[in-house]
């Protein structure tokens, strides 16, 4: 009689994945939201309370155990992989090469050169099928894959000084939502406005003109826009307008909302004067409390 093989022993994430199957993975990504957003305001409690000791170690103690709570879940691991469940019923990538797939042949071929394209919280290879026409750099915090770099945005070259620095598309799918600080989230979408290049005008084959080039891509969970006591699609969409953007499309899915934006280039961010503070905006029984402050 052959030896009974030992069954492989599973890593502690891959048991809890399985325990999340169909809908269940948007729970999973709800509670770890909940959780993060809760540590990232803690942690601003603690810049304020830092020169109070019993304070400091009280915030200290709150912050342990939420992070003890995620590391249970496995951490980002287990989000990233629930986020991937999700992706998969709608590849974003998709969508936004659809849309800009006839203006980026024009770029390559004015440029003599394919595109380049900054995918942020980049989960999986969703544009390698289109590297003949951009080129890729998919990053994210902590990588699943060989393709995706781990890096934090935040590190990335602020304000960009040079032109390899420099981007014609940057997509921040499902990834805005992610930053616990609601501060972070504006300044993260702020900052994309520097470290895209401009767009060019074109000449259509009917003498009309065109700008291209230049592009935002965003994707944010539905419920974001449309179930949010401090948010709404209106307010997200003057958000963008503010940051500097014009807004070329939107789309919404059962599931996600899509904004394709370019940069104005008849805009001064410098006089831009209007603020964004987390307000109520649309209250009510069982919204969410999504929000960007700029």
């Amino acid at each position: 009689m052959p030896p009974n093989k030992r069954a492989k022993k599973q890593p502690v994430t891959q048991q809890y994945i399985k325990k999340f199957k169909g809908s269940d993975h948007q729970k999973l990504i709800s509670k770890f939201h909940q959780l993060n957003k809760k540590k990232s305001d803690l942690e601003n409690e603690l810049k304020v309370v830092k020169n109070q000791k019993s304070d400091r170690i009280r915030v200290k103690k709150e912050i342990d155990t939420i992070q003890s709570e995620l590391d249970g879940m496995g951490g980002l691991i287990i989000y990233q992989k629930a986020s991937q469940i999700g992706e998969k019923r709608f590849n974003s990538s998709k969508w936004l090469m659809q849309e800009l797939t006839n203006n980026i042949k024009k770029l390559n071929q004015i440029k003599d050169t394919k595109c380049n394209l900054l995918d942020v919280g980049a989960l999986g290879e969703n544009y390698v099928k289109y590297k003949n026409l951009v080129n890729v750099r998919a990053i994210d915090l902590h990588s699943t894959c060989s393709f995706v770099e781990t890096c934090d945005f935040f590190d990335l070259p602020y304000p960009p000084k040079k032109n390899d620095q420099l981007y014609e598309i940057i997509a921040l799918s499902l990834v805005v939502n992610f930053v616990g600080d609601p501060v972070k989230r504006g300044e993260m979408i702020y900052r994309t406005f520097d470290m895209i290049k401009d767009p060019i005008e074109v000449k259509n084959q009917d003498e009309t003109t065109q700008l291209i080039g230049g592009y935002m891509y965003l994707v944010l969970p539905l419920p974001c826009v449309k179930n949010s006591r401090y948010m709404t699609n209106d307010h997200l969409i003057d958000i963008l307008q503010q940051t500097g953007y014009n807004i070329l499309k939107t789309h919404y899915s059962t599931k996600l909302a899509f904004y394709l934006c370019q940069k104005n280039l008849n805009i001064n961010r410098e006089k831009l004067t209007k603020k964004f503070p987390k307000q109520i905006i649309e209250d009510g029984p069982g919204k969410n409390n999504f929000t960007i402050v700029l």
